[in-house]
């Protein structure tokens, strides 16, 4: 159970990591993360169709289907704390260097026989195009004094000092326009620690007030309503390197033309640092070109990259270590792991390679007195053998959609599986040992016979 739907502190449903692996596309936090939301308060029409009287799992219907997307909107929010989350995990897993490895798969897949199918399936789901290409890079311009950003060195509080509106002018109350439907990021301007929220001792807090209106009218003939918290959904982060933010929404109550007061207010031992906002209610935006948006989210620059996994750490650049694989994939990684997967949305990052695996190990030692050049061969067949299975396999899964489940133990429901958990499962289990020990030319002889 990675998200948890509650009825006055009761379970009540549950999705699996499957939601944070392809609703959220956070699979670096699958294993990390739960989250619980209280259906307590929810409406209650609302929430009947949602819930079964066995309390093992959410109905599958409309209701069910909205706040899967709703949850997803809110969560997966480009400025949210979760995707903080997953850039940092990202930035301390970061094997973007390892140009040995890259060179080999440039190598690799260059000298493949690909026929024309073959690279128009590849070419829906990698940008393999212009692999291997190098991007011509701009001249540097000698004078480049008004292109470099002032440095800002941060020095922060243990309690802040500071807290106000970024970019406001000095006595001015800010009107913010949010189009019905939409989001809109406030950020505030601080000088107290990163932790100040989360801290154990003397921890701080921010509290978001919504009050009145300021009587001003709009499409709306009451732009002021009787109860404001039912117009705006509120979402804050904790501060980082002197930034606060808040993410604002319209409920669907709210109607264009409403205009709300709100109120900011960050705690503080000697006082409370307040700022006043006005926030209006404005025409939806028009929906963007989702064909561009698609474009930009697949069009990856080259294939995965392949990344040899060793138990111990190598002096070999491209390479990493069983531990730093697993702080990047977030999957255990043993002798009897061949290889882990790692997945960004539904994209197929790099695959981690074990050479130190059981398998590996089992097939070199079928050679007797092995000489240098056996040895290395076989590592060559085995990684090579490997990555391109997995490539082939994962990419035609999300190309044809397929979604894996498994029966439960009392096989009366299925729950979904991850993709890359299943690959590397199946892969662990006897596959790699059939690919790597398999001998075409074996079978077409004993077929002969």
């Amino acid at each position: 159970m990675s998200v948890l739907f509650s009825m006055n502190g009761q379970v009540h449903g549950f999705y699996t990591s499957e939601f944070i692996s392809r609703g959220l596309k956070m699979n670096l936090l699958k294993d990390h993360l739960l989250i619980h939301v209280d259906c307590t308060q929810m409406n209650y029409d609302f929430r009947k169709e949602l819930f079964m009287a066995s309390r093992d799992r959410l109905k599958n219907g409309d209701e069910t289907q909205h706040l899967r997307h709703f949850l997803t909107s809110k969560l997966a929010h480009k400025d949210g704390r979760l995707q903080e989350l997953v850039k940092q995990r990202q930035n301390a897993t970061n094997f973007d260097d390892a140009s040995s490895t890259k060179q080999l798969v440039r190598n690799l897949s260059q000298n493949m026989p690909f026929d024309n199918k073959i690279l128009s399936l590849l070419k829906q789901a990698y940008n393999i195009e212009d692999f291997g290409s190098r991007k011509k890079e701009k001249p540097k311009s000698k004078n480049n004094r008004g292109n470099k950003r002032q440095e800002y060195n941060f020095n922060p509080e243990r309690f802040p000092t500071l807290f106000k509106l970024q970019n406001q002018k000095n006595g001015e109350i800010q009107t913010f326009q949010i189009p019905l439907g939409g989001e809109k990021t406030i950020r505030f301007k601080t000088d107290v620690e990163n932790d100040y929220f989360d801290r154990s001792e003397e921890p701080g807090e921010l509290q978001i007030s919504l009050l009145g209106g300021d009587g001003i009218g709009g499409e709306n003939e009451n732009p002021l309503p009787n109860t404001p918290k039912k117009i705006l959904n509120v979402n804050r982060s904790s501060p980082k390197e002197g930034t606060i933010k808040i993410n604002l929404g319209p409920t669907q109550e709210a109607k264009v033309g409403d205009i709300i007061q709100v109120s900011a207010s960050l705690s503080a031992p000697a006082k409370n640092f307040e700022q006043l906002f006005f926030v209006k209610i404005t025409n939806p935006d028009k929906p963007k070109n989702q064909n561009v948006k698609k474009e930009k989210e697949t069009g990856l620059s080259g294939l995965p990259n392949l990344i040899l996994a060793y138990k111990e750490k190598k002096e070999i650049e491209g390479t990493a270590s069983w531990k730093e694989a697993e702080d990047a994939t977030t999957q255990y990684m043993e002798y009897s792991t061949t290889m882990i997967p790692q997945v960004s949305g539904e994209t197929l990052e790099s695959v981690f390679i074990n050479m130190d695996s059981t398998v590996l190990k089992d097939f070199k030692s079928k050679y007797k007195n092995a000489t240098q050049n056996q040895l290395e061969l076989a590592d060559r067949k085995y990684f090579t053998s490997i990555y391109f299975h997995v490539l082939f396999l994962y990419t035609i899964t999300i190309n044809r959609k397929f979604r894996i489940s498994v029966e439960d133990e009392d096989k009366q429901n299925e729950n979904p599986v991850d993709l890359g958990d299943y690959l590397k499962d199946i892969f662990s289990h006897y596959y790699s040992s059939f690919i790597l020990n398999f001998n075409s030319e074996v079978l077409m002889e004993g077929l002969g016979d």
